[in-house]
């Protein structure tokens, strides 16, 4: 009797543990998905003339509540400055902020200076576009020298009639490629123009993002012989789940590579991967070979069936998200930079333009 009644209490007080389980675990699992977040940056159209009113950036219309935090970095926020958003879709398509970071209006340009007035004031050429240099400019020789030839950043302030307003400028090291970072004010299937600098776009160049007039845009372009830029990567700075190309991201062994060079397709771990004209190869640490690791990131176009991948190489960085990366694992190979298929000894560049591949670079 003892055993039994032991066995039955044990029975029973394990069912009731099963229901104390079950009970507080069943409302989670019924609990609706947390919505993910929206990040995008563009520029604000119109600010609330009151509190808890809608507030307009890059063409949204943001609702906020108690909840919602702004941030100010430049003085009252004002249509025309910039700002970096966080929001999250509603149940009716619409979307609340839960976070708005106001930053002044200030396009960046990276690029050579190819002309410079005597005496430093007025109009300079860099990068194949002008910008006015004033008293007020603030330049700095610290990473380099400002003149004909070098390489410079600039930090300028669009006027109203289009001119770019040099605030600060400093000298930089040499990059391999023009960047500019603007408002997205037009594009098309030839252009996008960043705070009125024109971005030529071809069919081989990389565009991250949906473009909508009003987001900020980054630009890691070519200049070419006759002062234009001919756009390599081309990025608008909306980031939604679940909209979009697929994000792909691995390591693996280069089984195959194209013949005549680097463009064209690879096999990677099984996986199929297209390397274009604005795909960058970084060799600084090993040779890109049949039988080196390598990491890529990238995006899964829609002809691709699963489960093979079809990733475009592209930048991740501190200024260039989701740049892509690729390791090849190579000790005795003499370090080396690939510029579009071609490649050179020397350095690898300190940034990673159109999706180079760096060899083995750690985190």
């Amino acid at each position: 009797m003892n055993r039994q009644s032991r066995a039955i209490r044990w029975l029973i007080a394990s069912a009731l543990l099963l229901a104390t389980v079950l009970w507080s675990v069943l409302p989670t699992l019924a609990a609706p998905q947390t919505a993910l977040d929206i990040k995008f940056s563009g520029v604000i159209t119109a600010v609330p003339a009151a509190a808890g009113e809608p507030w307009e950036i890059a063409g949204q219309i943001l609702a906020v509540n108690a909840a919602t935090r702004v941030r100010l970095t430049c003085g009252p926020a004002a249509a025309g400055t910039w700002a970096d958003v966080t929001a999250q879709r509603q149940a009716d398509d619409s979307l609340l902020a839960l976070h708005i970071a106001v930053r002044p209006p200030e396009v960046r340009v990276k690029g050579p200076v190819v002309f410079k007035p005597e005496g430093g004031i007025g109009a300079w050429g860099i990068a194949g576009q002008t910008l006015w240099v004033t008293a007020e400019t603030t330049i700095s020789q610290r990473g380099g020298p400002v003149d004909v030839g070098y390489w410079v950043e600039v930090y300028a302030v669009e006027e109203p009639a289009g001119t770019l307003t040099v605030s600060r400028l400093r000298g930089i090291e040499l990059q391999e490629d023009v960047e500019v970072f603007g408002a997205l004010q037009a594009f098309s299937e030839t252009s996008w123009r960043l705070s009125s600098i024109p971005v030529a776009v071809t069919p081989e160049t990389l565009i991250a993002g949906e473009p909508q007039v009003g987001l900020l845009a980054h630009a890691a372009a070519l200049l070419q012989a006759d002062g234009t830029l001919l756009g390599l990567v081309v990025k608008a700075l909306w980031q939604e789940p679940n909209s979009g190309r697929p994000q792909v991201q691995f390591t693996g062994t280069v089984q195959s590579l194209p013949t005549g060079g680097l463009n064209g397709h690879w096999q990677v771990d099984g996986r199929d991967v297209e390397v274009t004209a604005s795909t960058t190869i970084g060799q600084a640490k090993g040779l890109v070979e049949v039988g080196a690791q390598v990491y890529v990131t990238g995006w899964q176009t829609a002809e691709a069936p699963p489960p093979a991948a079809s990733p475009v190489c592209r930048p991740r960085s501190a200024r260039w998200p989701s740049r892509s990366r690729c390791c090849p694992a190579h000790p005795g190979a003499k370090p080396t930079s690939t510029s579009r298929g071609r490649s050179r000894p020397g350095p690898a560049m300190g940034t990673w333009a159109r999706g180079r591949l760096p060899a083995n670079r750690s985190k």
